[in-house]
């Protein structure tokens, strides 16, 4: 038994235990969502290559390929940063006849692409989520294109899409997707019941940025939807926001948006992520794998125009405490929080309360406040003690725990 934990609890006011928001109380969690992730290319610059702004991901991890485009000028100066990869299974174009050659594969059919996935995912910095199987049906104008979502007439269809691109997808990771996104945003009528009753455990189902709804200062926190608490996860900040076009492209009507960027991005841009820690909402940043579209237009936005944006975002969250982690890591700390409660039980005890049959949960932080408390708590639950290591301090009187595996049932700090 920790004699000065025991004192404290003793000598000091009722000890009060809350969860944190994000793990070690951290103000925000931080992830980089890319986009079209796949076994494809399309060659826009006429060199018949994969590489560099041709390449949707059949470079692999080559030098020159996308990947290493990112990994080397954005990731390897910021290694904190986590990413998760949204991956059409087997995307097909999006013009058809395309304006330049593209390149379309599924992603179980080369096995140099299925091993760079694997690698993906076995690195703890990834994560990949599914971004629909054709991810759309192609028109002859880009105006025509309709998303993969859209297309769908009933419950069924759309269920039975997904389960397809399942399979897919199990040929490569063997497991289906634990979490994904709607192609272009696009849930059509079908589409979140299909992701339902699919049990997908989170969904990114619209571009939040833009969204105002009743309750605006939830409106940048992940919410559930379905009949399963599908987590629904938010699209916050576009990757691109100090990317601009030449001048010389530029229209009379669009110079003052131009000039605005161009000398106050930065301001705006810091003004978002300010906005967005304070309401401790989540900094959830789009990007494309490239620029390169099939209607031989410029995809916005993407990698190799947002290097600036990404890395002036990046610097300026390294001066917050947040917390970077894929978009799966966020949605099942999220899950947990708000299916646990707990309940004060006495001067220095608690119980974990949670609904029955839900599992897994993910490790939790506790706040607590009201004592002077040592670097290493321990509390005694009913499978003996846990040790609580304190992560964080906010004055003498509260401190915040590193998660912890915590089960239902009482707790008594000791």
């Amino acid at each position: 038994m920790g004699s000065s934990a025991r004192t404290a609890a003793r000598e000091a006011p009722d000890v009060v235990f809350a969860l944190a928001a994000w793990p070690d109380d951290a103000v925000a969690p931080v992830c980089l969502m890319i986009d079209d992730l796949t076994d494809g290319w399309i060659d826009a610059d006429g060199s018949g290559r994969a590489l560099g702004r041709n390449d949707w991901g059949a470079g692999l991890d080559l030098p020159g390929s996308s990947f290493h485009f990112l990994a080397q000028r954005i990731l390897a100066g910021f290694p904190e940063v986590r990413t998760t990869f949204f991956v059409p299974v087997d995307r097909v174009e999006d013009v058809r006849p395309a304006a330049r050659p593209t390149h379309f594969t599924a992603i179980d059919r080369r096995p140099e692409f299925v091993q760079f996935l694997r690698r993906l995912d076995a690195d703890p910095r990834f994560e990949c989520a599914y971004h629909g199987k054709e991810h759309g049906h192609p028109g002859p104008t880009a105006a025509s294109y309709v998303a993969e979502f859209d297309a769908f007439g009933s419950v069924p269809e759309a269920l039975s899409a997904l389960r397809a691109g399942e399979q897919i997808w199990k040929g490569v990771f063997g497991r289906k997707p634990g979490g994904g996104k709607y192609p272009a945003y696009a849930r059509g009528a079908f589409g979140d019941t299909a992701v339902d009753l699919a049990r997908y455990t989170y969904w990114c189902r619209r571009w939040d940025r833009y969204v105002a709804e009743a309750g605006a200062p939830a409106a940048f926190h992940p919410r559930f939807f379905g009949e399963h608490d599908v987590v629904d996860f938010p699209s916050t900040v576009h990757g691109g926001m100090l990317s601009l076009p030449p001048l010389s492209k530029i229209t009379l009507r669009g110079l003052r948006w131009w000039i605005g960027v161009r000398f106050l991005g930065r301001t705006w841009l810091n003004d978002e992520i300010d906005a967005l820690i304070a309401q401790r909402g989540v900094v959830a940043i789009q990007e494309h794998i490239t620029s390169s579209r099939p209607d031989g237009d410029v995809q916005t936005p993407n990698l190799y125009d947002d290097v600036e944006t990404l890395r002036h975002l990046f610097r300026q969250l390294r001066k917050r405490r947040v917390w970077h982690a894929t978009c799966a890591e966020i949605a099942a700390y999220w899950r947990s929080r708000e299916l646990t409660t707990l309940r004060g039980r006495g001067s220095a005890s608690f119980e974990v309360v949670r609904p029955r049959g839900e599992a897994p949960f993910a490790p939790l932080s506790v706040v607590l406040n009201g004592s002077v408390l040592p670097d290493v708590l321990h509390l005694r639950g009913r499978h003996g003690v846990l040790e609580a290591p304190v992560s964080h301090r906010f004055g003498e009187r509260t401190c915040v725990t590193s998660p912890l595996p915590l089960e239902a049932g009482l707790y008594e700090l000791i």
